[in-house]
């Protein structure tokens, strides 16, 4: 199969961080259903990108993985109901998915699916993304075009939001902070020096982190 490079790492400070990863795999990876910040943050990229959107439902149309990590404690300020991420865990960043991007724009979604994460592995991914319910998404919308099954692919989003160091403030936050954009950026990128300082993007809304 042909190897992907997961190269960026995208910050959206509204509803999830958006991440890029170097890591070069032999087989391909998907994209996750879009919240507003992370359309904000695509339409950003289609924009550099000569503002191409195309979509497909191909399994391995695509080049390269983001990572989208969301900020649990503005999450839990509008779910509090949710006991599994919100219920004093202390959760910072999580994973909210691994998106298989264009490099012209766009993105596949929704291929066809021949797996299902099974029992074992989808408890192992809650320790990273605390919800089931988003697990069974991401793979629906996204892994199924990864060219991988649904544990492979989880396994991959797992080594993925490994890779990424979180910065000491964020790891586990007990108290607000206020911080500005470039902030974020600049403690994101000294923690991972090897991702080029300009893969990361940083969105707002409200003045709330979110992704």
């Amino acid at each position: 199969m042909n190897k992907k490079n997961i190269i960026r790492l995208v910050l959206t400070a509204l509803v999830a961080m958006f991440g890029a990863w170097q890591l070069q795999q032999g087989q391909k990876t998907p994209p996750n259903e879009p919240t507003s910040s992370s359309q904000s943050a695509r339409k950003d990229r289609q924009q550099q990108s000569g503002g191409q959107s195309a979509r497909s439902n191909q399994t391995g149309d695509f080049d390269y993985y983001l990572i989208s990590l969301s900020w649990s404690p503005s999450y839990c300020l509008t779910r509090p109901d949710d006991k599994r991420q919100c219920g004093g865990r202390g959760y910072g960043f999580v994973l909210h998915g691994l998106w298989p991007q264009k490099s012209g724009g766009g993105w596949p979604e929704d291929c066809p699916a021949t797996t299902r994460p099974s029992a074992a592995m989808i408890q192992k991914t809650l320790a990273f993304m605390p919800s089931e319910k988003l697990i069974n998404h991401e793979w629906k919308k996204h892994g199924t075009c990864s060219g991988l099954s649904a544990d492979e692919y989880l396994g991959l989003s797992d080594k993925a939001f490994a890779s990424i160091n979180i910065p000491a403030a964020f790891a586990a936050p007990d108290s607000p902070r206020n911080v500005s954009a470039d902030q974020v950026v600049n403690e994101f990128s000294a923690a991972n020096p090897n991702i080029p300082k300009d893969s990361f993007v940083v969105s707002c809304s409200k003045g709330e982190l979110s992704e």
